[in-house]
């Protein structure tokens, strides 16, 4: 961290001058600016009063989120990419199992939120769905499980 005493706004400009839009130069010259000189007409005056700040700024949610992701990502859903189940001999051969958990991380995602819904009274208020889509794409990917069931619309 930069103490605020140590870089004048000339020198900050000097700065601005040497990079373009761009480059990390540039936010870092916009985010000094910030620190340096916080008033912005673009701002809003005064913030709104946080909403979900005061139940997710604790380490326990902290802990949980982390939990969570390592859950996603390591748990039961191993194959969540879509090229994950590669056709061929030597890759199916590698795989623990032979198809892929994208369809199945969806389901069991919307499940959880729907469940979360209704345990918060937001049923009616608060929405969990899917929304199906067909890949249109210029070329043929039949080696990839994801793709082919797309395309024969499973």
């Amino acid at each position: 961290m930069i103490p605020r005493a140590t870089l004048s706004s000339s020198g900050l400009d000097q700065v601005g001058k040497h990079n373009s839009p761009t480059s990390y130069g540039f936010l870092l010259y916009h985010t000094l600016r910030l620190i340096i000189s916080p008033r912005n007409d673009h701002a809003l005056t005064p913030l709104p009063e946080p909403i979900t700040y005061p139940h997710t700024a604790t380490r326990t949610f902290e802990v949980d989120y982390w939990k969570a992701i390592t859950r996603l990502a390591a748990g039961r859903f191993i194959n969540k990419d879509n090229a994950d189940c590669v056709r061929d001999p030597a890759t199916q051969k590698l795989l623990k199992h032979k198809k892929r958990d994208l369809d199945a991380l969806g389901d069991w995602l919307l499940a959880y939120y729907r469940k979360l819904i209704g345990r918060h009274g937001m049923r009616g208020k608060a929405l969990a769905g899917e929304l199906p889509f067909q890949w249109r794409t210029d070329f043929d990917y039949p080696w990839m499980d994801g793709w082919l069931g797309n395309q024969m619309g499973l």
